[in-house]
């Protein structure tokens, strides 16, 4: 458990100009927490506004491994969203790479699609991604970005032996 300073600067919080009227924890885990309480005669309201904030901005990544699949929804019908040429951006990369295998069913209403696509190679650790498709009119914008962690199998043990 670490401890978090949360300090006001030049008068902001009228009465403490630059003093910390409180001793925070930080705690990790599946999801990162803070937890303050006053010093003192706190401001309990403020406390918790910033104990919610700070825990509606933590975003947990998701894990991957190889064979897993990225699966996204398209506001289009399935045989138009199949048509499509799908591209992967790893990690903010400025151009995309090319999705093959791409495979869209209809939802219900018939009017939007799943697709999905087998998770390409990645190094064990964080990535992020966004997709976008690709019509005879152009590229559409990107999606929002999804942050997972690649997690590798374990390798092949040795053949066992007998001592």
């Amino acid at each position: 458990m670490a401890s978090v300073n949360i300090i006001f600067t030049r008068g902001r919080l009228p009465g403490f100009h630059g003093v910390n009227p409180f001793s925070c924890d930080l705690f990790r885990g599946v999801a990162q927490a803070v937890f303050c309480r006053p010093r003192g005669r706190g401001f309990r309201p403020l406390l918790l506004a910033l104990v919610f904030l700070l825990l509606g901005s933590a975003v947990q990544a998701q894990t991957a491994t190889p064979g897993s699949k990225f699966l996204w929804t398209q506001g289009t019908d399935a045989a138009t969203a199949q048509a499509y040429t799908w591209k992967v951006y790893n990690d903010g990369a400025a151009i995309g790479v090319m999705l093959t295998a791409v495979t869209c069913v209809a939802n219900s209403p018939a009017t939007t699609a799943t697709c999905s696509v087998a998770i390409p190679a990645y190094t064990p650790g964080p990535h992020s991604v966004t997709v976008s498709a690709t019509n005879a009119a152009g590229e559409g914008p990107k999606s929002d970005a999804l942050a997972f962690t690649m997690v590798a199998l374990p390798a092949k043990p040795g053949t066992p032996s007998i001592q």
